[in-house]
């Protein structure tokens, strides 16, 4: 069985690649023919992982999709057995979400036994309310039958408005119906942020760390990022056993 998962969000600097890039290596051990896609059309970061050996696809002409490139990115999903990983870029949120939905895209999937599953991206700050708005227009306008995934990212500060955490703010109450599960990218320490940040910079996978000299990572970097990486692997690991993922 294939199932899709896209990582979106329309403000840029969120963590979508980050968060594909762990997705993609966190499905590895399940299924080794882990299909990643990168189509951002502007930083195609997730595909300079080269470990991952993702491929780099574009659909899109300036602000527009294009039918017959969008047609080769389908078929590349609906020829794969297994999962699909695909790293969306922010200026291609809004084109590529109205196109989903006009061409009843994830009701070809499903017709075709192809599971989706959409991975939201929702940071505190000051970009706080150009996610959550990005979240509610994907939970208001996608189907039902189609997953969703928030991903909670700390970096910038805590998911929160008004002292009022994610989970009691009126975007998640009236959306908790569709989605599915919530990942958290906790706040970190400096020295957890700048090991995690070195790898990100250097398009490391997690086993490329493990696997480096201690001249390049000595043994508390690996610890660190090893740290991070078991938080939110612990994670997936429940969505995956409730059959979220």
């Amino acid at each position: 069985m294939t199932t899709l998962h896209m990582v979106l969000q329309g403000k840029g600097g969120v963590g979508k690649s980050m968060i594909s890039a762990m997705l993609a290596q966190y499905f590895h051990p399940f299924d080794e023919a882990v299909l990643g896609v990168d189509t951002d059309p502007v930083n195609a970061t997730f595909a300079g992982f080269k470990a991952l050996d993702v491929k780099a696809v574009k659909f899109m002409d300036g602000t527009k999709v294009v039918p017959s490139m969008f047609d080769q990115f389908t078929a590349l999903i609906m020829n794969h057995d297994g999962m699909v990983v695909n790293d969306n870029g922010a200026t291609s949120f809004l084109p590529l979400a109205d196109y989903l939905i006009s061409e009843e895209i994830f009701d070809l999937f499903l017709e075709t036994g192809i599971k989706a599953v959409i991975h939201m991206v929702v940071v505190g700050g000051q970009a706080l309310i150009d996610t959550v708005s990005g979240l509610n227009s994907i939970a208001q306008q996608f189907p039902e039958h189609v997953g969703l995934v928030v991903w909670k990212n700390e970096h910038f500060g805590p998911v929160e408005s008004g002292g009022k955490a994610f989970e009691k703010l009126a975007v998640y109450e009236k959306n908790a119906h569709r989605i599915n599960g919530i990942v958290t990218l906790h706040e970190q320490t400096e020295l957890v942020r700048q090991a995690v940040r070195d790898m990100l910079t250097g398009r490391l996978t997690f086993r490329e760390v493990e696997d480096a000299s201690l001249e390049e990572y000595d043994f508390m970097k690996k610890r660190r990022i090893d740290r991070f990486r078991q938080s939110v692997f612990g994670q997936l690991d429940v969505l995956r056993t409730g059959g979220v993922l």
